[in-house]
């Protein structure tokens, strides 16, 4: 099949070397960058986009561009630079700095992370995932909270918002946040997706939809259980073998997991995320209090204890959440498991530590809005 309309291509492709050179202030700072690029092309476990963002100012961009070249999607889908640029600033844009969590820098670190997870799962080659596959991934993870107010899909339910009104209370932000990112794509100057034949257009829009929508933690435990009821088993029979998921669920459940996988990635990253979720939370409970809304304990600032229960807080978290989706997707991708799974122990022995012995560790909420 025909992929791409080639009269519709644009010619400046090489993103990887266009984005140092347009960066870099001087040789120092190109050769960072090129280091920063090299680490990135590796998909080393342990790159915090936090470090990146002190030697570059957008770490969305940088990130998004050094991914797509890493997988060779400009010169395949003719993306040329120009445009990927003008793409990531409309995205920079359409995160908002005010929230805590769901801004700009959880994207380029959720899109980070299923870097990791194509790289090193062996999922390419073990699920056949062709380059329009690729493109859908990294696209969903660039644009999977594009627009986030801020607050959870249920503030915005139980407050009837207009966002709630609109996607009838079901996964109301993921629909939004794909309706928002297609939305740009009927722009010329940032549709990336402008030489793709029909066919293949129609696929990835598919694609990113179901994967954007699997990004509702409500459809968390049903991921798990689907993960655990399709695992492969060396001792199963073949007439006993499980029917296997299909790839694009597959594809689907792993953007939910790179949703979530800080716990078990850069500890100090790590850390400073689950600081800003906290924040995030608080802020929302005090619009709640305001509006007279029920206020859910973890976003109550007045149930707020310190360290002690924070860290018990992230336990229970990793260990509920967490920890099952990461043991599940490793039955399926075997390779995942040594590179993943020590992470998260050292996460949990981390804040068992601050729990036991506290120390200072966990800094004090932001105050209130005034």
């Amino acid at each position: 099949r025909r992929t791409v309309r080639k009269s519709l291509a644009d010619g400046d492709t090489d993103m990887a070397t266009m984005i140092v050179s347009s960066l870099a202030v001087s040789d120092a700072q190109q050769q960072e960058l090129s280091r920063w690029r090299e680490r990135i092309f590796a998909a080393e476990e342990e790159v915090s986009v936090f470090e990146l963002a002190k030697c570059v100012a957008d770490p969305l961009t940088f990130v998004a561009m050094t991914i797509f070249s890493r997988h060779k999607l400009p010169d395949f889908f003719g993306i040329g630079y120009e445009r990927m640029k003008e793409l990531c600033v409309a995205l920079n844009a359409g995160y908002s700095d005010e929230n805590h969590f769901h801004n700009r820098m959880h994207a380029a670190d959720v899109t980070y992370a299923m870097h990791l997870f194509v790289v090193h799962s062996g999922m390419v080659e073990s699920h056949g995932l062709e380059p329009v596959h690729l493109l859908a991934i990294f696209f969903a993870t660039l644009v999977h909270d594009l627009g986030h107010p801020g607050v959870t899909n249920a503030f915005l339910v139980n407050s009837s918002s207009p966002l709630a009104l609109t996607y009838n209370d079901r996964s109301v932000l993921e629909n939004f946040h794909v309706s928002e990112a297609f939305k740009l794509m009927q722009q010329p100057q940032y549709n990336i997706f402008r030489a793709l034949e029909a066919e293949h257009l129609r696929e990835l829009r598919s694609l990113v939809i179901k994967m954007v929508l699997a990004t509702d933690m409500a459809e968390h435990f049903g991921q798990v259980t689907e993960l655990v009821s399709t695992a492969p088993s060396a001792t199963s029979s073949p007439e006993r073998h499980p029917v296997a998921l299909e790839k694009d669920r597959l594809m689907a459940i792993m953007v939910h997991t790179a949703d979530i996988s800080h716990p078990f990635r850069h500890l100090q990253a790590h850390v400073e995320w689950s600081y800003r979720v906290r924040d995030e939370f608080l802020a929302q409970g005090d619009i709640e209090r305001q509006l007279g809304l029920p206020v859910m304990p973890m976003f109550d600032r007045d149930q707020y204890k310190g360290e002690e229960q924070y860290a018990t807080q992230q336990i229970g978290f990793i260990q509920a959440i967490v920890k099952p989706l990461l043991e599940a997707l490793c039955a399926h991708f075997p390779l995942l498991r040594p590179r993943m799974e020590p992470l998260l122990e050292r996460t949990l022995d981390h804040w068992a530590h601050v729990r036991d012995h506290g120390g200072g560790h966990v800094p004090d909420p932001l105050p209130p809005k005034t």
